[in-house]
């Protein structure tokens, strides 16, 4: 897996409305998106790691964060908080009753989990079919 460009476009062009300072138009930022992806993508393995480092750096950046700033918020946020395995069922609190679409969601995880557990399909599958499931 690795970070996809749709996401990284959306990042920074929330982040241009953080750091309005900053002076980007939307043609800077279409080119700098093309390094950030292609940067970005060597460390950050999933769009939720980079959301998550996105995040991390607009904490603590006064500008408009580089690359090297949310290379190391994420990995701030991977000693501070290690990823789970995208198999692991999610514990999420919601302030509203489960709907019927995530009550059927929540029954394929399992589903996939105890196939991967009874080995009847590898974890490389199981992740691919998680991901397929989510997306």
């Amino acid at each position: 897996m690795t970070i996809s460009k749709p996401e990284v476009w959306k990042e920074l062009r929330k982040l241009n409305f953080h750091y309005p300072e900053s002076g980007h138009t939307r043609e800077t930022l279409t080119e700098i998106a093309v390094d950030y992806w292609s940067d970005l993508s060597e460390e950050i393995q999933t769009d939720h790691q980079f959301i998550n480092a996105v995040k991390q750096a607009r904490k603590v950046c006064k500008f408009f964060p580089k690359i090297s700033d949310i290379i190391d918020a994420h990995r701030k946020c991977i000693q501070s908080n290690p990823e789970r395995n995208i198999l692991q069922l999610e514990d999420v609190s919601t302030y509203h009753d489960p709907t019927e679409k995530e009550l059927a969601i929540n029954k394929k995880r399992i589903e996939i989990l105890q196939k991967v557990i009874s080995k009847k399909i590898t974890m490389e599958e199981g992740e691919k079919l998680q991901e397929e499931l989510l997306n």
